[in-house]
């Protein structure tokens, strides 16, 4: 990781441990009076992307792996991918392979049918309760 960007977490970290509102400002000086300052966190979360980007710009895509802190927008290091076959480190898993297909059929796509009944069903619902509020108007056949 670039240890410019670490700084640069700390940095944000505490920036939102020092916003001006009258809470923080009675907080702070609970901490100062008990000696209990924040530290620095030494572990923090972060992101790690394994992705394809035109990194040099000739217009063909390398694999690449990105660690990014998402709630400071630092990004924290780039590198290349560096496995020889250059894979990525998971796999897809096919629920039910289809000749043609490679990802195969999902639990989505086969539920593809109910979905397709429930909005008929919700459809005339709808419908029945239009036609049930609607005024009615009797009439003779012989009212011309």
């Amino acid at each position: 990781m670039y240890p410019e960007a670490v700084e640069k977490i700390k940095v944000w970290w505490t920036g939102i441990n020092t916003s001006e509102s009258t809470a923080t400002k009675l907080d702070a000086s609970r901490r100062s009076e008990e000696n209990a300052e924040p530290s620095w966190k030494q572990t923090f979360d972060f992101i790690e992307l394994w992705l394809s980007f035109d990194v040099d710009g000739d217009g063909v895509d390398e694999e690449i792996v990105v660690d990014f802190h998402m709630l400071s927008g630092t990004l924290l290091s780039a590198r290349y991918n560096w496995y020889a076959d250059v894979h990525r480190p998971y796999r897809i898993g096919v629920y039910i392979p289809v000749e043609g297909r490679w990802m195969g059929i999902g639990v989505g796509k086969q539920n593809e049918q109910f979905q397709a009944l429930i909005t008929t069903i919700h459809r005339q619902r709808l419908d029945a309760g239009t036609l049930a509020n609607m005024g009615q108007l009797a009439l003779k056949k012989t009212s011309g």
